[in-house]
C-alpha cells in the first residue's frame, strides 16, 4: 500500500557468468564448463596412470579450459573463474597435497602453483568431501540453515561440517583429514607412517583387504 516501488520477480540469467571446474582423484582427472545456473555444459577427463604429474594435469586443464571458452564466445566475455576438488590431505596454506593415498606417486606437491602457473589467475582448491557437501547444499537434500556433517568413505576418508550455512574448515594449514586418525595404537602402519589410523580399517581397499582372510576361511 502506498507509494513505492512495484514488486517483481527477478532471476539471475544462467548466460551471466560461466566458471570451469575440475578434479583430482587418483584414477582419473577432469574438467568441465558450467554456468551459474550450475549446469554442465562440457566435460573432458584422462585416466591417471602413475606416471601423471601435477604439470601435466595442469596443462591438460588449461588447454581444455581454453577449448571450451572459444567454443562459446558468451562464456569467454562473462569467465568467473576456476575452481578445483582434490583429493587429500591439503594443506591450504600454500596449496599442498600431502602424502595422498590415492597417488602415492605424489608426496608433497603444491598443486595450486603448478596450477596457478597455467591459469595465470588465481584458482580454488577444494579437498572431496567438501565439494560434496557444497553440492548438497546448493542441489541436494539438505538444508542450508541445518548443522550438517558429510562423512566421505572411498579410497580415503573425509569429512566436511556446515554449520547454518557456513563451510567450517578444519585448521587454515589442512583439511579435515579424518583417515589419518589413530583408532589403534597397535594396529597396522597406514600410509603417513602412524599406526591404527581409520584408513587401515575404514576405506574400500582396507575392507576389502580385511574381509579376504574370511572368505578364505569359509571356503576351507
Amino acid at each position: 500500500k502506498g507509494s513505492g516501488r512495484t514488486p517483481g520477480n527477478y532471476r539471475i540469467q544462467k548466460a551471466s557468468g560461466y566458471a570451469v571446474g575440475g578434479y583430482i582423484n587418483g584414477e582419473v582427472y577432469g574438467i568441465g564448463l558450467c554456468d551459474v545456473g550450475g549446469n554442465v555444459l562440457e566435460v573432458e577427463e584422462r585416466f591417471f596412470t602413475s606416471g601423471t604429474t601435477p604439470g601435466e594435469i595442469a596443462i591438460f586443464f588449461r588447454d581444455k579450459r581454453d577449448s571450451f571458452l572459444s567454443r562459446r564466445p558468451l562464456a569467454k566475455d562473462n569467465y568467473l573463474g576456476a575452481g578445483f576438488g582434490i583429493v587429500g590431505p591439503l594443506r591450504r596454506t600454500g596449496g599442498i597435497l600431502m602424502h595422498p593415498d590415492l597417488i602415492p606417486s605424489w608426496q608433497i606437491v603444491p598443486i595450486k602453483d603448478y596450477l596457478e602457473e597455467e591459469f595465470k589467475e588465481q584458482v580454488a582448491l577444494v579437498p572431496w568431501a567438501e565439494c560434496a557437501l557444497i553440492g548438497e547444499l546448493f542441489f541436494g537434500t539438505i538444508k542450508p540453515q541445518s548443522t550438517s556433517m558429510l562423512l566421505w568413505i572411498d579410497r580415503g576418508i573425509g569429512t566436511a561440517i556446515s554449520n547454518n550455512g557456513q563451510m567450517n574448515l578444519d585448521k587454515p594449514e589442512q583439511s579435515s583429514a579424518i583417515g589419518h586418525q589413530v583408532v589403534n595404537f597397535k594396529g597396522p602402519v597406514c600410509t603417513c607412517r602412524k599406526k591404527g589410523c581409520l584408513n587401515a580399517y575404514g576405506t574400500i581397499d582396507s575392507l576389502l583387504h580385511n574381509f579376504q582372510p574370511l572368505t578364505q576361511e569359509s571356503d576351507k
